[in-house]
């Protein structure tokens, strides 16, 4: 009987390792993209009182639509900046949302749509939010000058 569950132990452990070299060699991490551009974001939930209850900045992002995340980001105000000799588009704005009267909820998302369908979202752990409550989102995105 142990004989056996070492053999399927071994085996998972050995196809992930497989899979995960695999896998790696031909998949270029986000970073290598010079079309991704760079995110920052801080949110903050106030409760009806102005008081904070929630703060943090999300790290994980899905991208829907790369091409629909640019035009989304050419509707947005922009300035001209220079990193490491190369000129990029700084884009800063804020996202205000005060929850509802009925509104009591888990929030995971803030996710931007342009042309009515999803192009991005960011991904964390869930807050949960009240009637009243206040939810900012603070953006900062760096991208290459289109």
């Amino acid at each position: 009987m142990i004989k056996p569950l070492i053999a399927l132990v071994f085996s998972v452990v050995l196809a992930s390792v497989l899979f995960e070299n695999s896998y790696s060699d031909t998949v270029a991490y986000p970073k290598s993209d010079p079309s991704l551009p760079e995110i920052s974001m801080q949110v903050l939930v106030r409760n009806n009182d102005g008081q904070l209850v929630a703060y943090f900045e999300p790290t994980l992002w899905y991208i829907a639509d790369l091409s629909g995340l640019h035009k989304f980001l050419d509707t947005k105000e922009k300035t001209t900046i220079t990193k490491d000799g190369k000129r990029f588009e700084l884009i800063k704005f804020e996202q205000v949302h005060v929850t509802g009267e009925n509104d009591s909820r888990q929030v995971t998302s803030e996710p931007w749509y342009y042309e009515n369908h999803q192009v991005f979202s960011p991904r964390h752990d869930g807050i949960i939010v009240r009637p009243g409550d206040t939810i900012t989102a603070s953006w900062k995105i760096i991208r290459t000058v289109h």
